[in-house]
């Protein structure tokens, strides 16, 4: 069976990181995730104590109107070297599902991404991206949002977010003798 492990890179995300992993586990299926997993690049505002404290409240019982909570899922606060690309590499090696799903913190996903990643790598996709929007008004914005729809280099970003294959992203780790996210591919 197909889950996926969420690889978040942190650096300064206090704002963002504790609504990112709500989001995550309510919109998303339990049986899809194996473990979500926060690697933080040295944060100094508080970025480490919100996900430590997010992952205590989802080790405590919940009052029964508290939405769906990914109870088999491990979610883990990992410290890594400063720099996106080594952040993302460590969240890799740590990952227990055979697809990494690479996403920012304010990146948030589509409704059950989980679901439309899982079909497609069973449709013998190995990566993908999903197209994005931004969440603001302005002309530009919205027009590079427009244009993630189309299979262009140039309209591509680390803000649509990545999945990728366990064992592609090893074949390009072998082929590279390096690790497959570098500064340079980033």
């Amino acid at each position: 069976m197909n889950k996926i492990s969420i690889i978040i890179p942190v650096l300064n995300e206090a704002n963002t990181i504790a609504n990112l992993l709500h989001y995550l586990i309510t919109n998303s299926s339990p049986e899809n995730i194996a473990d979500i997993i926060v690697v933080d690049g040295g944060s100094s505002d508080g970025t480490k104590n919100m996900v430590s404290s997010f992952i205590s409240s989802q080790t405590q019982s919940k009052p029964q109107n508290f939405s769906t909570t990914l109870e088999d899922t491990t979610i883990q606060l990992l410290t890594s070297a400063k720099g996106r690309a080594k952040q993302m590499n460590f969240g890799a090696k740590h990952a227990t599902g055979n697809i990494l799903y690479f996403l920012y913190a304010d990146s948030f996903p589509p409704k059950d991404f989980d679901k439309l990643i899982i079909e497609k790598v069973e449709k013998g996709n190995k990566a993908g991206c999903f197209s994005m929007q931004f969440n603001s008004d302005h002309w530009w914005l919205k027009l590079a949002g427009w244009l993630t729809r189309f299979n262009w280099k140039v309209c591509r970003g680390g803000d649509q977010s990545l999945f990728i294959t366990k064992s592609l992203f090893s074949d390009i780790a072998v082929i590279m003798k390096i690790s497959p996210f570098t500064k340079t591919t980033i």
